[in-house]
Formats: C-alpha cells, sequence, structure tokens
C-alpha cells in the first residue's frame, strides 16, 4: 500500500502497521499517488502529486519503493487525483482543470487540458458571444481572477486569462488606530467572498465588444 503525507513524504507499507520505506517527495504535501504496472509506462512504478505543483514517477526497486524518481515533471497546479487507463495519465489539479498524457518511461509527454473551470470562490460574470456566424462563446468570470472562454457546442475551454491589478503604494504612513473601549467591533465592509485571492483580482463581471 501506497500513501502520500501532508508532511511531503511517500510511505510504502507492507500492512496497515508495518512500514517498508518512506522518500521525500519535492516541496509540501504529497496530495495524490497512483499505483501502475505497465511495460510501456517503465513497469511497476508510482505516480506522486505534489504541493509544489510537480508529477514525479517512482519504480518499485525490488519490493520497496526507490528512493529517488525516475523522472519529474513540472504543472500548471497541484495535481490532486491521479489515474493511469490504457496507457494514458489523467490528472485533477487544484485549479479544477483536467489534463490527459500518455503513460511513458521518461515522463516525455505533453499534457493536453481537456477540461477547465473556476475553483476559488465563486463565478460572477458571465456572457454568450457570437464570435462568427452561428460560433457562440460563454465567457465566464470569477472571485478566482480567471477568465475563461468557452465553446457551447463542444463543450470544451478554448481559452484563460488572468486579472491581475497592481495597487499602487502612495507612501503615506498608516496611522495607528484607537482601540475601542468595550466589545463593540469595527464593521467588515465589502461583498462577501470564499475566494483566497486578494479582492483586487476578483472579477465581478465581464464584458466583450466586437468594436473594442
Amino acid at each position: 500500500m501506497i500513501t502520500g503525507g501532508s508532511d511531503g513524504y511517500v510511505y510504502h507499507w507492507a500492512d496497515t502497521k508495518t512500514l517498508k520505506a518512506k522518500v521525500k517527495n519535492g516541496k509540501g504535501s504529497a496530495h495524490s499517488v497512483c499505483s501502475t504496472n505497465d511495460p510501456k509506462g517503465g513497469g511497476e512504478v508510482v505516480l506522486v502529486g505534489g504541493n509544489d505543483k510537480s508529477l514525479s514517477c517512482y519504480a518499485i526497486d525490488g519490493k520497496a519503493i526507490a528512493k529517488t524518481a525516475m523522472w519529474t515533471l513540472k504543472t500548471d497546479s497541484p495535481p490532486r487525483s491521479i489515474d493511469v487507463f490504457n496507457g494514458n495519465v489523467l490528472l485533477g489539479y487544484k485549479n479544477g482543470s483536467l489534463t490527459v498524457m500518455p503513460h511513458t518511461k521518461d515522463g516525455k509527454a505533453d499534457p493536453e487540458v481537456i477540461m477547465t473551470s473556476h475553483c476559488d470562490g465563486e463565478v460572477w460574470g458571465l456572457q454568450v458571444v457570437e464570435v462568427r456566424k452561428g460560433e457562440l462563446r460563454a465567457i465566464t468570470s470569477g472571485d478566482d481572477g480567471r477568465i475563461l472562454t468557452y465553446d457551447i457546442k463542444n463543450h470544451k475551454a478554448l481559452a484563460e486569462g488572468d486579472i491581475k491589478v497592481a495597487v499602487a503604494d502612495d507612501g503615506s504612513k498608516k496611522k495607528k488606530k484607537k482601540k475601542r473601549k468595550g466589545k463593540s467591533k469595527p464593521k467588515k465592509m465589502g461583498a462577501s467572498s470564499m475566494s483566497s485571492a486578494p479582492a483586487s483580482e476578483q472579477s465581478r463581471a465581464v464584458s466583450y465588444s466586437t468594436e473594442l
């Protein structure tokens, strides 16, 4: 049995109580693991998705997991789920995307994005536009600071953009707030959001014009 830990180690167990070996995998937690045995993919191996936006492949050396990875592939987002089927590796990412890539011995393959979506907070902006005669596109934006364009007919994401607004520092010193007496607390202002992104990167509306 193979498990991934929040301490960044991959654990190989003989049973529920006996540890065979443990391997340090990159930086941060090991979010996902998948064991497979395919000659085209290097035989019996373990694929590990790390919080450092990486996918690593470890051989089962003899009867335990190898101490070093056969290869490591950098990804756009931390892989949170992994599956292998019919010679392909399917990855699910923290940013709401799914990719598929051939399962090879050396990891030299380009992941193909087959789906992407908003993932952090709520979706606020939506507009459907006709780019050409009969060709419709849906444009969305949300609290995660992303703008996505979808092909409605073929159910596929076509393009992605980021919203990043630099907030200028006027150089003024912050005034010290006076402590209030009693239990009253200052009211928090602004729209509610479940996003971890700063307010300057949360999109609340989107509009598209062919004339701009």
